[in-house]
């Protein structure tokens, strides 16, 4: 063999090690859907059933049989009757086990979710699923067993403590971010797979609330909650034998102390590694966090606004509106985006969504009839995507040795936002309700348009910096 043939056949070639599947959605997508279909739909007839168990449980212990009809505040109940005095009894206590119940969950789950997936950079993505199906299902093992034996309350919220401790809820779909940008391409692949992961979160909460109220009207509590562990039951089946690890080896970050796994976690908003972006992810972040603040807590905060006067709604009304908004935010998500892709950049689909959130809170804050109010839905169908856009372009920006560090505070701030919004706009809403029984909808629009403001000044200031995947050598023999 002649020797230039030699050193040709032995010149290294590069090639791309990235291992998404290109501009199509691949086996490895489809089983996290799978997966997702059992998870959100378990977790969301769960949270509907322990909740209305727990109300259940302190009716049965303070009104002894008592029964009366939770609307009767607006329709003028004598309130130095015993009975209504009672009742107001029940929905304090209710509301305290409520948040207790919330807070064992998120408190723990929020310095799990700061720490455990940074460590997937350099141990795979793997354990970012086993974790949270593992103590989800036996969480609701244990929900299951409260309600056949009619265990305290109290067992209720250290059973999600325990969950909490390893990561609950937040934990998965910190993993299920870092999945999607290890097996997308930056760019329109990744926002489409992104976008149709949160619009189907959505849709999937719409159903299980739908299904919930059913179920337990039918039912009672156990038979749902043996359903919910059923359904948690394939989901962990589903991760522990066939969900591929997708953070292949030579993508991996080498493994280092807990100490340097936080540095990374914060390394994007203050490292020198990142002198060029970090403008870029401070502003990002900045807007994602106002953004979530913004629609963490807005079910929530309608479902008081709709049983308080001039509505008066009752549960089926309520539960009929959430499903509607839900799903016609899932619905932008899993339909619209392609074409709004294909027409506009994330930055401009995040404005316009920001846009719309801002136009859809201040018809809602004005709202006097159930008409107006039935008319939110539509402005707010395009609001949510304002959140996956941002994420998105974070992501886009971040080498895959990182992604998992990325995520990890990501999701941390969706916990705080939650947090954070439960008690801020539930106080504002009190201290304003004699005011101006919308102005807490008001404020809402405020924070969107500050969303809107950061966004523009990040469009005419900034770029987004595909971070390009790692490259290895290849030796021909």
């Amino acid at each position: 063999m002649k020797t230039g043939e030699t050193e040709r056949e032995k010149t290294p070639l590069l090639k791309e090690t990235n291992s998404s599947n290109g501009s199509k959605f691949g086996y490895k997508y489809f089983l996290l859907l799978l997966v997702m279909v059992f998870l959100y739909i378990s977790v969301g007839i769960t949270f509907y059933t322990i909740s209305q168990w727990i109300q259940y449980k302190v009716r049965k212990e303070i009104l002894q049989g008592i029964e009366i009809n939770s609307t009767s505040v607006c329709e003028g109940t004598n309130q130095s009757d015993p009975v209504y005095e009672k009742f107001q009894t029940v929905e304090k206590k209710t509301a305290f086990w409520q948040m207790l119940n919330q807070l064992a969950s998120s408190i723990p789950g929020s310095l799990a979710v700061l720490i455990i997936p940074s460590f997937s950079d350099s141990l795979g993505r793997k354990v970012l699923f086993v974790l949270p199906t593992t103590t989800i299902l036996l969480k609701e093992v244990i929900y299951a067993l409260i309600i056949y034996f009619e265990w305290d309350i109290l067992w209720v919220v250290l059973a999600s403590l325990f969950e909490g401790i390893f990561g609950s809820f937040y934990l998965f779909r910190s993993g299920m971010y870092a999945y999607i940008a290890d097996i997308t391409k930056p760019g329109r692949h990744r926002t489409l797979a992104l976008t149709i992961l949160e619009g189907s979160f959505l849709i999937f909460i719409t159903l299980s609330g739908l299904a919930a109220g059913y179920f337990i009207e039918f039912e009672g509590f156990l038979v749902p909650m043996i359903t919910c562990v059923g359904l948690i039951f394939f989901a962990w089946c589903i991760v522990i034998f066939a969900l591929p690890e997708t953070h292949e080896k030579h993508n991996r970050a080498k493994k280092m102390p807990f100490g340097d796994h936080m540095k990374r976690i914060t390394g994007f908003y203050r490292s020198k590694q990142f002198s060029n972006k970090r403008s870029a992810y401070v502003m990002l972040l900045l807007a994602f966090f106002i953004a979530e603040l913004t629609s963490s807590h807005r079910t929530s905060l309608e479902m008081l606004y709709q049983l308080g006067k001039p509505f008066c709604w009752p549960s089926q009304k309520i539960g009929l509106f959430s499903a509607a908004r839900h799903a016609t935010e899932g619905f932008a998500g899993l339909v619209l985006i392609a074409p709004l892709k294909s027409c506009f950049s994330e930055i401009i689909i995040a404005i316009l969504s920001s846009m719309f959130n801002a136009g859809s809170y201040v018809l809602e804050a004005f709202a006097d009839t159930d008409l107006i109010l039935y008319l939110v839905p539509i402005p707010a169908t395009f609001s949510f995507l304002m959140i996956p856009m941002i994420k998105t372009m974070m992501s886009s920006m971040t080498p895959s040795d990182k992604q998992g560090s990325l995520f990890s505070g990501i999701v941390f701030v969706e916990v705080l936002c939650s947090i954070t919004a439960t008690y801020l706009f539930n106080t504002i809403y009190s201290v304003t309700l004699s005011l101006f029984h919308g102005l807490v909808f008001l404020v809402l629009a405020g924070l969107c348009i500050l969303v809107l403001i950061v966004l523009i000044l990040f469009a005419m200031t900034q770029t987004v910096e595909i971070a390009l995947p790692k490259l290895e050598k290849i030796v021909t023999n």
